[in-house]
């Protein structure tokens, strides 16, 4: 605020919170996914896991703030809990403050990003205003709050209505490809090793620096969309050889389900299996089959652990059933139709989305620049 409020004090942070150091720590691998205590660390969610050793519970006085070090993350805790890992720090309020109104604060903090290095040198640095009369930041807090809760319930209902296109798109690519979606002629049945077979040809990407390149984290899971345009020139290790047409398999872990159709030749990640269709296939037709969840399931069932891999030689016995390549056609153009408009619905709820946490921001900034409550209610303070 460039103008402090009547009634309104400015602090450092310093001032206002106290940093204390975990009085006990617990490994990402100790956490459990049932416990007596919760395990915060600096992770997207508010509890990591979980342990069942009482002994190792935070000594504090509850509530604190947990910031997350590396990635800049606050969390309200108040309740019982153990530090989880390295790169928290642990904020206990000064008096003068609410606990939810310092929290909420907290989210409003400018500092810069500095990818995974650590960031509470600049926290500390900041400055907390806030209504010296406690009854007033409860009422901030409440008005907060109350609005925060009909954004929840519209954050819910979208992304209810996105689960349930991710359910329709699965269930179109089954019938798509049982023949309830254009009936066609389900006689020809053959092993995929027959219909396709395996590029094994390897590049040195410096040789071919100015080649696309494909890596797992490029491709979106169930769509084959490429999320990002990169080239060979940054890879060291020697990468699969597609062309115009091929069909790339993620053979890692395979529940991700990212399938690509090559639309112009490159280089690849050996994590793919590069696929060569012959004439019975249509590729599109191809890649899209390889979608569908009874191949991913039957994919993922053939390896186990926390990476499981798959060959060609496994994948190849499983038995596709496909009509005439004229038939193929008009099923793609269904399937890319219906698609298209599900893609639509999906891009206007990731907008709304992204919209609510404009709002949820925007709620924030009036409710510490004193604008989030009304004259009437200030004056009754």
């Amino acid at each position: 605020m460039k103008k402090l409020l009547e009634g309104w004090m400015s602090e450092t942070f310093s001032r206002c919170f106290k940093a204390i150091a975990p009085t006990n720590k617990i490994k990402t691998s100790n956490y459990l996914a049932k416990g007596n205590l919760s395990v915060i660390d600096q992770g997207d969610g508010l509890v990591a896991g979980y342990v069942d050793d009482k002994s190792l519970k935070q000594i504090t006085v509850l509530p604190v703030i947990i910031f997350g070090d590396h990635t800049r993350r606050f969390k309200f805790v108040d309740f019982d809990f153990v530090a989880g890992a390295d790169g928290i720090k642990i904020l206990q309020i000064n008096h003068c403050l609410i606990p939810k109104f310092a929290y909420y604060q907290c989210l409003t903090l400018d500092f810069p990003s500095k990818g995974y290095s650590r960031h509470f040198q600049y926290v500390k640095k900041s400055n907390l205003v806030y209504p010296e009369s406690k009854k007033l930041q409860q009422q901030i807090v409440d008005e907060i709050e109350k609005q925060f809760t009909r954004l929840d319930a519209s954050v819910k209902d979208l992304k209810s209505v996105k689960d349930k296109l991710e359910v329709y798109r699965k269930s179109l690519l089954k019938a798509a490809f049982e023949g309830k979606l254009i009936i066609f002629d389900q006689n020809n049945e053959e092993p995929l090793g027959k219909i396709t077979t395996n590029r094994k040809e390897k590049l040195d990407p410096k040789k071919n620096p100015h080649s696309r390149y494909i890596g797992m984290a490029d491709v979106e899971s169930g769509t084959g969309k490429i999320l990002n345009e990169i080239y060979a020139e940054s890879m060291v290790s020697s990468s699969a050889k597609f062309l115009k047409n091929d069909v790339l398999y993620g053979r890692l872990r395979p529940y991700l389900n990212k399938v690509v159709l090559a639309e112009i030749s490159g280089l690849a990640s050996g994590e793919f299996i590069i696929l060569i269709s012959n004439n019975k296939i249509n590729p599109n037709y191809l890649a899209w089959r390889l979608r569908c969840s009874d191949f991913v399931n039957f994919a993922n069932s053939l390896d186990t652990g926390d990476r499981p891999r798959v060959n060609y030689n496994q994948i190849k016995e499983f038995k596709i059933k496909f009509p005439s390549i004229n038939q193929q056609k008009v099923i793609l153009d269904e399937i890319e139709s219906r698609f298209s408009v599900i893609d639509k619905l999906e891009q206007i709820i990731d907008s709304a989305l992204l919209k609510t946490e404009q709002l949820r921001k925007s709620i924030l900034k009036n409710a510490f620049e004193g604008k989030l409550i009304t004259e009437k209610e200030i004056a009754s303070t």
